[in-house]
């Protein structure tokens, strides 16, 4: 409509929002289009990262209601979750785009070409914008001024279109929505069209800054700590459960009844069920004030527990829980007032879970026990639960981290594209490579922590191993001493002897050959020199050949525990490193295969000695 009181011969240019199109109208006192656009970007990107923990939270719950418990697993549905809806928004904010920039073009170009025919008195679709400056010079100054303006503004309205369109990967992906680049009205000789590049509009820079820092410290920090729990989680997976007789030195796991040993000392009475138990957690806590007020603290906690006995169908294990992580379910809950009074416990006969380090029992040095190795950084672990539950509940606690750690980054990378101000669909394309990017990151640091964890498995028996034999240097002087004593007619004993003292002296480290022919070497001296004192009753009877024997047998049984756990060690190394993917990561990061010993040792009983008086 025009207005009353307009003139004749004036023009009246209005803005209005009756067209229908895929805009939202913004009417704005004091506000910048700079400003309006960021405070939508804002918002935009903050709803985008919302939904995004919204998907994160409702896989996890999915995953622990199906009772899943593998993180890749997890992972991937959240990746292709990620990847899909990420990559929806971005194609279906391109597709819009570009339609509406082509419609909205078009528009223009109508609206402009009516324009100028009006201006210059034309019969309408009479103009062509080529040549559109000739005959210019005849019109009046304000009619030439007003259609160099509108072929300016059609101008950038071009340039605009086309530059979007030349951008990647729109380029690309234009022709699919049938839309192309408009031929440019300006002529070779004309200068380049004002402001036909969109304005960046970020968001508010502390908000950038503080956001960007509080999402990468949550990422790195929930990933960290949920590869830890993962970590323990697939050591449950990987570590094979062993029975009582056939436990090897190293990382080990069991399952057994707990079984307490004779003696009022040897047991902890449970305060509430009175139960004879190996492990007690006993907390009470009173509830204080009321209303907002109203809060729960705890007046008493304490932990008691005592080692015990592990039997299964072939024997028992001692089990030191010193420094373990015990999970025990809640076996007793009383009120009385104000006050709460909480029993946890392992009892006696509980079937348990137990994963730990299978260590030399240092009194008699003949059998093994599950301890919490000498800084091996393994996990120590008795739990009341079956394996399955443990390795869940495990696994729920690492899948709560890592997807905090999972949000943490996505949140990050979408702060940063918003922190440019383009807000383009293709900023939302590769915000969608993070999740895939994320899951290939964690499934290679899962598989080389594998390996890396195998390998030091392998390290460490064979180092333990060495330690042991650097005790038989030490007993070689009293070897020699009492072989010229007492047995300076014995040959083959000198000559054993001196074999070991080959073998062992003036080294730091040795090869698994090595090892084989010291082993060869000493058994051959102890067998030999047992041999001897079974012969001769007076050197059995002698107290230097009797200690003597008692250290020869404690070393020889250090090593024969020992080696089979070394074995063991190889055994998961050289199956891990040899399975796909893990081979690729073996042979790109030089992991190397370890021997087996061959040398045949078995644990022997002390010899029984009747001292002279």
């Amino acid at each position: 409509m025009s207005d009353p009181g307009q003139k004749k011969d004036e023009v009246d240019y209005r803005l209005n929002f009756d067209a229908k199109g895929s805009f939202t109208p913004v009417l704005s006192e004091g506000a910048t289009a700079t400003s309006v656009r960021s405070g939508q970007g804002t918002g935009g990107v903050l709803l985008s990262v919302g939904s995004l923990v919204a998907f994160a939270f409702g896989i996890m719950l999915l995953c622990f209601k199906l009772r899943i418990h593998r993180l890749l697993v997890f992972l991937s549905l959240l990746s292709g979750l990620n990847l899909c809806v990420l990559l929806m928004m971005g194609l279906k904010m391109m597709s819009t785009d570009l339609k509406d920039g082509k419609d909205r073009l078009s528009r223009h170009a109508r609206s402009a070409t009516a324009a100028v025919e009006k201006e210059l008195g034309l019969e309408a679709g009479s103009f062509r914008w080529e040549g559109s400056l000739q005959g210019l010079k005849s019109q009046e100054e304000h009619t030439r001024r007003r259609v160099l303006g509108i072929r300016q503004d059609y101008a950038a309205a071009i340039e605009r279109s086309n530059a979007i369109l030349g951008r990647f990967p729109e380029r690309h992906l234009a022709p699919f929505w049938d839309v192309r680049p408009t031929a440019s009205i300006l002529g070779p000789d004309d200068p380049p069209a004002p402001d036909f590049e969109i304005a960046p509009s970020p968001i508010p820079k502390w908000l950038t800054w503080v956001g960007g820092i509080l999402a990468l410290v949550g990422g790195v920090l929930g990933s960290v700590l949920g590869f830890r729990r993962v970590k323990t989680k697939r050591y449950i997976e990987n570590v094979p459960t062993s029975l009582s007789t056939g436990l090897a030195y190293g990382p080990a796991e069991i399952k057994g009844k707990a079984v307490l040993y004779e003696g009022r000392d040897h047991f902890i009475e449970g305060p509430l069920t009175q139960a004879k138990c190996c492990h007690v957690h006993y907390k009470v806590t009173e509830t204080r004030g009321s209303g907002k007020n109203r809060k729960t603290v705890t007046i008493e906690k304490w932990t008691e527990q005592v080692p015990f006995e592990c039997h299964d169908a072939e024997g028992a294990v001692r089990v030191v829980p010193e420094g373990a992580e015990v999970q025990a379910d809640l076996a007793m809950h009383r009120s009385a007032g104000r006050r709460d009074y909480y029993e946890y416990h392992i009892a006696e006969d509980e079937e348990l879970y137990i994963l730990g380090s299978a260590v030399i029992e240092p009194t008699a040095g003949e059998t093994l026990q599950m301890a919490d190795g000498d800084n091996d950084r393994f996990p120590f672990m008795i739990s009341d639960r079956s394996e399955d539950e443990t390795m869940l509940k495990i696994s729920r606690g690492g899948l709560i981290r890592m997807s905090f750690g999972f949000i943490g980054i996505v949140m990050m990378v979408m702060l940063m594209f918003a922190g440019t101000g383009s807000y383009s669909p293709s900023d939302f394309l590769a915000a969608a490579l993070t999740a895939p990017a994320f899951l290939v990151l964690s499934t290679f640091i899962l598989m080389f922590n594998d390996l890396v964890f195998l390998r030091n498995r392998v390290k460490r028996a064979h180092a333990n191993i060495e330690v042991s034999l650097k005790k038989r240097i030490d007993l070689i002087p009293t070897l020699e001493s009492v072989a010229k004593a007492y047995l300076e007619h014995e040959r083959e004993v000198h000559q054993n002897i001196a074999a070991l003292r080959s073998i062992l002296s003036g080294k730091k480290k040795y090869s698994p050959e090595e090892i084989d022919s010291a082993i060869r070497a000493e058994s051959a001296v102890t067998n030999r020199m047992l041999a001897l004192a079974e012969d001769y009753p007076d050197l059995k009877g002698n107290e230097v050949m009797s200690n003597l024997m008692d250290k020869l047998v404690l070393v020889e049984n250090e090593v024969a525990l020992m080696r089979d756990g070394y074995n063991d060690s190889v055994e998961l190394y050289r199956t891990g490193s040899q399975r796909f993917p893990e081979i690729i990561l073996a042979k790109v990061f030089h992991f190397r295969d370890a021997d087996f010993l061959r040398a045949q040792l078995e644990v022997r009983k002390a010899p029984k000695v009747a001292l002279e008086t």
